[in-house]
C-alpha cells in the first residue's frame, strides 16, 4: 500500500519517534516552521532513506532543488496517493 506521510514539524524527537511508520513503498512530506539547522539535520539524516521524501516550502525559489517542493506540488502528491497518514 502506498501511503503519503504528512509530518507537521514539531521537532527532531517527534520526527524520530514516528519515522518507524514509514513503509517500504511510502513517501514522506515534512511541512511547518522549520529552522535552517533542523532543515540541515533532516537532509543529513534522510540522505540514505530509500523512500522519497520532500520538504514543503511555501515560497520556494525556482532553484531550491529536488527535495524541496511548493504547496502546489504537495497538493499533487496528496492527490496522487491513495492513502495519507498525518504525524501530529
Amino acid at each position: 500500500m502506498k501511503t503519503l506521510h504528512l509530518c507537521h514539524w514539531s521537532g527532531r524527537k517527534h520526527f524520530q519517534e514516528r519515522l518507524f511508520m514509514l513503509g517500504e513503498q511510502d513517501s514522506l512530506t515534512v511541512y511547518g516552521k522549520i529552522n535552517s539547522n533542523d532543515k540541515k539535520w533532516l537532509h543529513d539524516n534522510l540522505v540514505d532513506l530509500e523512500q522519497p521524501w520532500f520538504l514543503v516550502v511555501p515560497n520556494m525559489k525556482p532553484d531550491s532543488g529536488q527535495i524541496e517542493i511548493d504547496t502546489d506540488q504537495w497538493l499533487a502528491l496528496i492527490i496522487k496517493h491513495k492513502n495519507t497518514l498525518t504525524w501530529k
